[in-house]
């Protein structure tokens, strides 16, 4: 190659980088101008239907009506303000084009279309939303469509959408049931002819109204159901729409004592419903009789939690009752109301009460009596249970252990105790893999010599003909890093182009979305977030007060203290008033032993859990067994959530009819943001150079590499920071890997793992599933400031993709595994993996290369092209896709991640290949620790 070629095609980079920076910046000042131009909109539709201005539309007509949609979800507009608005709108190129949009080949076009024209209202609005409904394929679409026309729908529409039920899946069955319970009474006159309709899907819809609304025609056909033996297996769908809205006609005695075990367990759940003291006479008699006691117990605290002068009852009947069951349930009942049981010590007709509090104590129920005997100051109440506490410490080593932890130190010197700090278990050291290192070491040696063995079979001829083997040699070497270089750009190139792609249909999506919608009752599933804790006492609290203030229909959140060694549980206690409670969950996951579960009834969509500490995958199964929500959400407790992140992800789960078995959001660096109380008030750029470099890594890996790596269905990382996952998945697949759990291994990178192993799983099963990331939904996490914390967490990084690679490693180039097998895993395997020693070798190669003088100037244009250039197209193209439609960056900013676009590739990315090389041969010795890192928190002014 010539000077004047290899000379061209670096301008052609060159001249791309120009354009990209060129619009990066224009992308910025339109920003601005879009933002004003909704303003105006918003300013001009006041003015004219409420001030009565006489102004013109916008040239742009898409921003009025934008403001117009905005609006209307806001305020009730008045009908004769609304038609001047349609009339100003329906003979607009832009609403005639959305008509016509209705039938694009498109599916996101077809659905914005749907968003516009479903808002004019009109006679010929409806009609061709329903002409479209009937030869709609796409069963989201269709939805949408469905959604559209719930308000106008007729006995023909029902008649198709029905029809539909058996082609489009569960999914959307659940969205159909969903809008049929929230308008019902509307809609039954136009389903009553198919309650005795046979077909599956259409009795799984009836059962899903069923369950959410109480109708007695609905009531009787779920009794039906229970009486034909060809529907047994629906039972239990039954049965729950029974307990939750006809619980009087379940609890009949028929029911009771049914040979069916599952019908007589949700009878017995239905009893709560009946508050008086001839349930709670018949559930005590009851007790010990079968292997329900759990429900009826549980039906007993909800009796007396709606009543709480039957407490008496309960109490009265304890020394009537003979069987051990019988006091057991009793005991367990009054264990929520331990002040109540004090009180009534007192008074000598209640002598016993010393005894149920002795049974208490054998069944290790002592969180509400230590937390009583904390709070109290009267002497004479703790000299009454001073005997029973002294009987059980001297006999059972968990009481000692409870009262030791956490007891005050003045009651712990009354028993003659002394007080000790909470259980701190052994981590479990994984027996060595000797297969998994076998592995590594092979294609370590590969990866060494994967480049030198590469140029020897290229270029053995000339080497052999030169007189100069050595030259010819490095230079082939330079030759061959150009040609890696390229590559790997090139592949990245063209991700990031189908992620620019991915990006605009996603952004398209999510700006249909209106507030109506999102929070339609039950439409999204409930989620419980998982905070895993570890020192995090700087910043838990900001954590914790943003979870707890982001706008979604309904959730919780689980903060799980991971055995900290600084004082987590101590400000989480302390700022949120928490009491510690008896667990209420069960362990289908196995973790490190349980130290308490704290609540404020005051918060009750808060829970915090306080373990031994197992590392973050352990926190996070122990946070799964807690979680009621369908799905589970896994955030690092230093991260903080953007207000709408958790509806912006969980919004996706509407645009595809497949089930959603992981979804990802954004992360982006806290570092540089105004944070207040747990909400960032306005992000930035950190001040350090650490800082920006990764900034820079964050924005192409996570904010467009991984919208490509999305869309081609190949997605294997969701970022432990932020990551939602479906909780029975979860549950059958052994949840994260741990020691503890079924496969009895640890690894650093929990994250990816658990992504694979669901893919695997629901690949191996056949069932359709997706893997979404979400650019829009962001997350806030505060990225290592100084370069010791920065290696460790790299190095655990390439532990974490080595450990997984190896151990799934049979699903490489299988064509079985489809996508993640032939696009995710071989690039992971060759760039991710092989490749740090591979640059590293080239950049060895290029350095020897410059000092023997023995390169020619085409080359080093080249090398220098492909290398900087190339990656500098690379990072900007990256900047542009983060950039489209989100602001995260001031003009300044942005200029300033430019120049450290090019200022990386000097020394910062070479320092990063070569200790992922060290991380590599760290994996060999495999720890599976979790590590931690230091932390500033968050603060009011800005973190660096």
């Amino acid at each position: 190659m010539t000077i004047d070629q290899a000379l061209l095609i670096l301008f052609v980079f060159l001249g791309v980088i120009a354009i990209l920076v060129l619009s990066i910046i224009g992308l910025s000042i339109y920003h601005h101008g879009e933002s004003n131009r909704q303003k105006r909109a918003r300013d001009l539709f006041y003015a004219r239907y409420y001030d009565g201005v006489p102004t013109k539309l916008p040239l742009f007509i898409r921003h009025f009506f934008d403001a117009f949609l905005d609006i209307e979800t806001q305020i009730k507009l008045d009908p004769s303000i609304r038609s001047r608005v349609i009339a100003d709108l329906i003979h607009r190129p832009f609403t005639r084009k959305q008509l016509r949009y209705l039938n694009h080949p498109s599916r996101s076009i077809r659905k914005v279309a749907i968003s516009y024209v479903a808002a004019l209202k009109t006679e010929k609005s409806i009609n061709k939303l329903r002409a479209t409904l009937y030869i709609e394929p796409d069963p989201a679409v269709r939805f949408l469509l469905v959604y559209a026309l719930i308000d106008e729908l007729n006995s023909r529409d029902i008649a198709f959408i029905l029809a539909t039920l058996e082609s489009s899946g569960p999914q959307f069955i659940n969205w159909i049931a969903t809008l049929f319970k929230n308008r019902y009474y509307k809609i039954k006159p136009l389903l009553l002819p198919y309650f005795d309709d046979s077909r599956p899907e259409v009795i799984d819809l009836l059962l899903n109204i069923a369950t959410y609304v109480y109708d007695p025609r609905l009531g009787e056909y779920c009794f039906n159901l229970l009486e034909k033996e060809e529907y047994r297996h629906l039972d239990q769908t039954a049965l729950e729409a029974l307990v939750l809205q006809h619980p009087v006609m379940l609890r009949d005695v028929k029911y009771l004592h049914h040979q069916n075990p599952l019908v007589r367990k949700f009878a017995l759940r239905a009893t709560s419903s009946k508050v008086d003291e001839e349930m709670v006479t018949f559930l005590i008699d009851e007790l010990g009789s079968d292997e329900f006691d759990n429900e009826r117990i549980n039906s007993l605290s909800h009796i007396i939690f709606d009543d709480k002068s039957l407490l008496l009852k309960i109490l009265t009947l304890y020394p009537s009752v003979k069987r051990s069951a019988q006091q057991k349930g009793i005991a367990k009942v009054l264990s929520h109301h331990i002040d109540y049981l004090i009180v009534r010590m007192r008074q000598d007709e209640f002598q016993y009460i010393g005894t149920i509090i002795d049974q208490m104590l054998e069944m290790h129920i002592v969180e509400d009596l230590i937390d009583f005997m904390n709070q109290n100051s009267d002497e004479r109440i703790i000299a009454r249970l001073m005997p029973h506490l002294k009987k059980h410490a001297s006999n059972d080593p968990y009481v000692l252990d409870q009262l030791s932890i956490y007891l005050h130190e003045d009651i712990l010197r009354q028993l003659g105790l002394l007080k000790k700090p909470s259980p701190q278990s052994t981590r479990e050291k994984a027996p060595v893999d000797r297969g998994k290192r076998r592995w590594i070491i092979r294609w370590i040696i590969v990866s060494i010599l994967f480049l030198p063995l590469l140029t020897l079979a290229v270029g053995i001829n000339e080497m052999l003909a030169s007189s100069l083997p050595v030259t010819t040699y490095i230079i082939t070497m330079n030759q061959a890093v150009v040609v890696y270089f390229m590559t790997a750009n090139g592949i990245y190139l063209v991700l990031l182009l189908i992620s620019l792609w991915g990006a605009r249909t996603s952004d398209r999506l999510w700006h249909i979305k209106k507030a109506p919608l999102l929070f339609e009752h039950d439409l999204l599933p409930r989620i419980s977030i998982i905070a895993p804790a570890y020192n995090e006492q700087l910043s838990i609290v900001e954590s914790v007060t943003s979870l707890l203030n982001l706008k979604y229909p309904q959730y919780e959140v689980i903060v799980v203290n991971d055995g900290s060694k600084d004082h987590t549980i101590d400000v989480l206690i302390k700022h949120f008033q928490l009491e510690r409670k008896h667990p209420f969950f069960m362990m289908p996951l196995a973790t490190k032993p349980l130290r308490g579960v704290y609540v404020n009834p005051k918060i009750p969509n808060l829970i915090v859990i306080d373990k031994e500490n197992g590392g973050k995958a352990d926190a996070l199964n122990m946070g799964i067994n807690a979680a009621k929500g369908g799905y589970v959400c896994g955030i690092d407790a230093d991260s903080l959530l953007e207000e709408k992140a958790l509806l912006k992800l969980m919004s996706v789960t509407l645009d595809n009819s497949e089930p959603h078995i992981a979804l990802g959001g954004n992360i982006v660096p806290v570092n540089g943001s105004i944070v207040d109380r747990g909400k960032i008030e306005k992000s930035g750029l950190g001040k350090q150079p650490l800082v920006r470099f990764q900034t820079l890594e964050y924005l192409r890996a996570f904010t467009s590499g991984r919208i490509g790596w999305s869309s081609l269905k190949s997605l294997l990382i969701i970022s432990g920071a932020f990551g939602i996952f479906k909780r029975d998945d979860l549950i059958s697949t052994g949840g994260y890997l741990t020691m503890m759990g079924r496969f009895k291994k640890d690894t650093v990178g929990e994250d990816m793992e658990l992504v694979v192993r669901l893919t695997y799983q629901a690949l191996q099963d056949k069932k359709p599933y997706r893997v979404k990331y979400v650019h829009y939904a962001s997350c806030y996490t505060e990225l290592p400031a100084d370069l010791k914390s920065l290696l460790k967490q790299r190095n655990r990084w390439q532990r974490g993709l080595l450990d997984i690679l190896s151990y799934h490693r049979r699903i490489l180039l299988n064509p079985r595994y489809k996508q993640p097998a032939m696009i995710g895993f071989p690039y992971f395997f060759v760039f991710e993996m092989m490749g740090p020693f591979i640059e590293t070798i080239g950049y060895l190669a290029l350095l020897v290369g410059l000092i023997l003088g023995i390169l020619n100037v085409p080359l080093v244009i080249l090398l220098f092209t492909v290398t900087v250039a190339f990656g500098l197209v690379i990072s900007l193209f990256s900047l542009f896709i983060a950039e489209r439609k989100n602001t995260f960056y001031s003009i300044k900013e942005m200029f300033i991640l430019i120049l450290f676009c090019c200022l990386e590739n000097f020394g910062f990315r070479q320092l990063m290949s070569v200790h992922r090389i060290k991380g590599t041969f760290a994996s060999l010795k495999e720890t599976g620790s979790w590590g931690a890192q230091n932390r500033q928190g968050f603060q009011k002014t800005t973190t660096k």
